[in-house]
């Protein structure tokens, strides 16, 4: 999957490949006049370190946890600000740069220009990705806030690797995938119906 588009409604915009990080600036707006305790963490993953953004609901009881997978476009405004509107809703969001490390002098995201994202998010070592996922719902799960329920949503690129890692963690309890393939094996692409079948969570596909 190269790049996705869906324009949902005014505060649920993926944006498009073309979309540069200026005319996102809704985000950033949306983002700034949030209530809401934000705050950037570092998730250990053996010696990695994944740079994740994680967002509190205002709620009283514990609250179930949502990680958010981002696009191919790596850790954008609009994957803040989507991970705010979770916790808007009731949940602790928590969105891992996936690309963390890999850009210039250890950064992420936010380190590689545009043209180069997309490719280094390509070229992620599917083991290094389901590390950091595995790292991340796991620091998730013990916040004092949680309850130690886990579900999983991304989009797109991230939507793609939602549904793998249904397959590869029988602990989350459901996935969302918005517009992203189910697992595949082999030369031909051929749906891995072996990693369908390890699924014990409900996934909810959006497409």
């Amino acid at each position: 999957v190269t790049a996705c588009a869906q324009h949902m409604n005014g505060n649920h915009h993926s944006p498009s490949p073309g979309e540069t990080a200026e005319t996102q600036d809704w985000a950033k707006q949306r983002l700034a006049k949030s209530s809401r305790h934000q705050e950037w963490v570092k998730v250990k993953n053996g010696t990695r370190e994944v740079s994740s953004f994680v967002v509190y609901p205002e709620v009283k009881n514990k609250a179930t946890a949502v990680v958010v997978i981002h696009e191919i476009f790596g850790m954008t405004d609009w994957v803040q600000s989507l991970t705010d509107q979770l916790a808007e809703a009731g949940y602790i969001a928590i969105a891992p740069d996936l690309l963390s490390g890999m850009g210039p002098n250890g950064g992420g995201t936010s380190s590689l220009d545009r043209q180069s994202i997309g490719q280094k998010i390509r070229d992620l070592p599917a083991d290094q990705i389901a590390g950091d996922l595995n790292a991340v719902a796991d620091y998730v799960a013990k916040l004092p806030a949680s309850n130690g329920k886990v579900v999983v949503a991304g989009y797109c690129w991230g939507g793609g690797q939602t549904f793998r890692y249904a397959a590869n963690n029988p602990n989350i309890k459901a996935a969302f995938v918005f517009y992203g393939p189910p697992p595949t094996s082999g030369p031909d692409n051929a749906i891995d119906k072996e990693a369908l079948a390890r699924i014990k969570a409900p996934v909810y596909g959006f497409y």
